[in-house]
């Protein structure tokens, strides 16, 4: 809609009002004749109190086509319109067979009806206009309006200026289908409705040198209806070209003196920017105004071009023979001190016909960093992860060079940005790096063949303190139950100058956990310094072990270290049981369709051990106890069992349901408690003849005994027949008095 059209039906009302020229408080609003609904139900008129002190009571007021007369009346709620509110005038049918606007009328717009069963004298007429008039009871004519035609369907008749006339210059066809029921018109103007303007908005210069400075000169219009105060200009430069503004990226925040701008006027202003590097830049200019009801017009996008010599990016190292199931890959560096965009940049090799084309979206290379091209993904197996983006390229280049070799680089405009050429041979897993910004190559000296992402080994001297997996021993190699753990690591210097400080943190990391919980243990500094190529041993000892997975990464701390990509190592113990650790000690295995059987096992030792991982077996299966609850405290029973049951004699005693348990023969098994690592923990290979029967378990006698000593076995003498979770009836009371008949003298 042309705005000089709407403000030029504003300033006519302000200058009828100026002129002493009054309208009534009732106008109408929105006429809905063509509606996409049923025509029978679904017309309807607003009307609208301009007032903003006064309630009017429509009861008895007057609608009108031209041909006909509508009494307005109430549908619970009364007529009473309250100041600068709508009322909606439905037919009466709209409420009993419709509702079709109900979801988009305000809650306090005022929802009248009529005493007839169509507006006007047969419905509103969609092929010929007619005229809506609103008379109060006493016939004086409030409102008048004669709708224009046609009009799509669902596309209303709206007033623009809502104290303006009902001159046809300001009405206007609803923007939105279905119109706007009891709400604020669609082609009406806000209240409070600042903007900006593409068109005005301006830099200066549009292109301009590295060392120039930019100015933004742009103008703030107030299209609303009110004066406009406390707003602010915020100017963002995309420096990551992602194409979203972010806090690191703003450049200015504009504050205008802080008069109002009053409707139809508006505010020129002008900041500076300051020098932007060479290329293409994205600026934003964001308008807030924290009353404003139309945030659409709020923002405008400009570019700004900077000439200037090309970003320093060049290929800075290369493995050419990898080690066997490795890939080629070539490292990229950015010298520059801004950020460059990668997309569309080209790589040619002479060994291949094919170009590697970096089509990758917003591919981004920050200043100061690398980035690696490879055609295979498994490089970080190969070194440590290299801290830097790598692009995988599916691609037919041989997979390794001959020499001799070239490799060059191309920006998105097809211009050669760097090249290498190699003569010499290539060593395998040995890369070639570039020293510096001289066009110098070798090979490189780190002991791990290569640097990718990090610095060149072949530069200035340097220190690298380094963790590998082979400099860590442990004692024992797997740990012992309720024994210490004793490390020794050792700490290399793979650079060509001294390391002279530097800690060492020891964590553990839990295993148990969705998210891994890291805990520091201790943190251990460097006594001496450590000479190129040599190493030094620390040493570490855990506090006693409970049998369970343990899970320690050792990192090491150095600001004098060049490469903090090998400074860690991390590795699982899994502490295992010691046999006798946990018994077996009551087997339920007599039973009449083997769907009651169950194992009991008992903890002697002093420390909880967790079942996780364990197996249970007999000689034709094995189970797996998968579950990470099933922990046994010191002296503490736990059953195992194929369903659930209770027992008469210890009512809290709950079984722990373990599908597929081994089914226990009658005449004789072999079941065998196993740990995580397949080690025996307790074994027992039993017989009828040592005791059980139908529905008796079989008991041990002594948890410290001999396991398979037939002696040591009995049939449960309890009245239950069984004492799961409980001490066994045969075994010896920790406290027994008991009364001997032959010990009894009478006299």
């Amino acid at each position: 809609m042309d705005c000089k059209w709407i403000w030029g039906i504003l300033l006519e009302s302000v200058v009828m009002l100026w002129a002493g020229r009054s309208f009534p408080q009732i106008v109408l609003s929105e006429i809905m004749f063509n509606p996409i609904g049923n025509e029978r139900y679904d017309e309807f008129i607003e009307i609208y109190n301009t007032s903003e002190t006064d309630t009017i009571d429509l009861q008895g007021w007057l609608l009108s086509d031209g041909g006909g007369y509508n009494q307005i009346r109430d549908y619970q709620q009364g007529t009473q319109l309250q100041p600068g509110t709508f009322a909606v005038i439905f037919v009466p049918n709209y409420y009993l067979h419709s509702g079709y606007y109900d979801v988009n009328i305000p809650a306090e717009a005022l929802r009248l009806t009529i005493d007839k069963s169509t507006l006007g004298s047969y419905g509103l007429n969609n092929t010929r206009s007619e005229t809506v008039s609103i008379f109060t009871p006493d016939s004086a004519l409030i409102s008048s309006y004669a709708y224009s035609i046609p009009n799509e369907d669902g596309i209303s008749e709206e007033k623009i200026l809502l104290t303006g006339g009902d001159q046809p210059d300001n009405w206007s066809h609803s923007l939105v289908v279905d119109g706007t029921p009891g709400a604020p018109n669609s082609v009406s103007p806000y209240e409070y409705d600042l903007a900006l303007k593409e068109s005005t908005c301006r830099i200066k210069p549009v292109s301009s040198d590295p060392a120039d400075s930019v100015s933004a000169i742009f103008w703030i219009y107030n299209l609303g209806l009110r004066q406009a105060l406390n707003f602010r200009i915020s100017i963002f430069w995309d420096m990551n070209r992602d194409g979203e503004p972010q806090a690191a990226e703003s450049l200015r925040v504009v504050m205008p003196e802080p008069q109002p701008i009053q409707p139809l006027d508006s505010l020129q202003c002008r900041c500076m920017l300051g020098p932007l590097p060479p290329g293409d830049h994205t600026v934003w200019l964001f308008l807030y105004y924290p009353l404003d009801q139309n945030i659409n017009n709020n923002s405008v996008e400009m570019i700004v071009q900077v000439s200037g010599p090309p970003p320093r990016v060049w290929l800075n190292e290369c493995l050419p023979e990898p080690d066997p199931g490795y890939g080629w890959w070539i490292e990229i560096y950015n010298a520059d001190s801004v950020q460059v965009e990668l997309t569309g940049y080209q790589l040619l090799c002479s060994e291949a016909g094919e170009r590697i084309i970096l089509d990758d979206p917003s591919l981004q290379l920050q200043p100061g960093h690398f980035m690696l091209i490879s055609v295979a993904p498994n490089l970080q197996d190969r070194y440590w992860q290299p801290p830097c983006p790598i692009i995988i390229k599916d691609c037919h280049w041989p997979s390794v060079w001959q020499t001799p070799f070239s490799l060059t680089l191309l920006n998105a405009s097809g211009e050669i940005v760097d090249t290498l050429t190699w003569q010499s041979t290539t060593r395998p897993g040995v890369s070639i790096e570039r020293s510096g910004t001289n066009h110098i190559w070798d090979y490189c000296i780190h002991p791990s063949g290569a640097t990718p992402g990090a610095r060149n080994s072949i530069e200035a001297p340097y220190a690298d303190a380094a963790l590998r997996p082979l400099s860590l021993n442990i004692t024992p190699e797997t740990g012992q139950m309720e024994c210490p753990i004793h490390f020794d690591l050792w700490v290399h210097n793979y650079g060509t100058q001294v390391l002279s400080s530097g800690k060492i943190g020891w964590y553990i990391i839990s295993t148990n956990q969705s998210i891994p919980d890291t805990t520091l243990i201790k943190m251990v500094d460097m006594v001496q310094s450590i000479a190129p190529m040599d190493s030094m041993l620390f040493s570490f000892d855990s506090e006693p072990c409970e049998p369970k997975l343990y899970r320690y990464y050792f990192e090491l701390y150095s600001e004098e270290d060049v490469y903090p990509m090998n400074n860690s190592v991390e590795l699982d113990i899994r502490v295992p049981y010691r046999t006798g650790a946990l018994v077996i000690n009551e087997l339920f295995y007599n039973t009449e369709e083997k769907q009651q059987e169950w194992i009991e096992i008992y903890n002697p030792s002093t420390v909880t051990i967790d079942l996780a991982g364990c197996k249970i077996k007999d000689a034709r299966k094995t189970v797996v106890i998968e579950e990470n609850a099933f922990k046994i405290s010191p002296g503490d029973f736990l059953v195992l069992s194929n369903q659930l049951f209770s027992d008469p004699g210890n009512p809290e005693m709950v079984p722990i349901i373990l599908e597929g348990l081994p089914e226990m023969n009658n005449s004789g098994d072999q079941i065998v408690l196993l740990s995580p690592q397949d080690h025996c923990i307790d074994s027992v290979a039993y017989t009828s003849s040592w005791g059980g029967a139908r529905f008796v378990s079989l008991e041990r006698v002594r948890w410290e005994e001999d396991s398979n000593d037939p002696n040591n076995w009995c049939s449960c003498i309890d009245t239950a027949g069984a004492t799961p979770g409980r001490m066994n009836s045969c075994s010896p009371k920790r406290i027994d008095a008991s009364v001997v008949p032959n010990s009894l003298a009478i006299q």
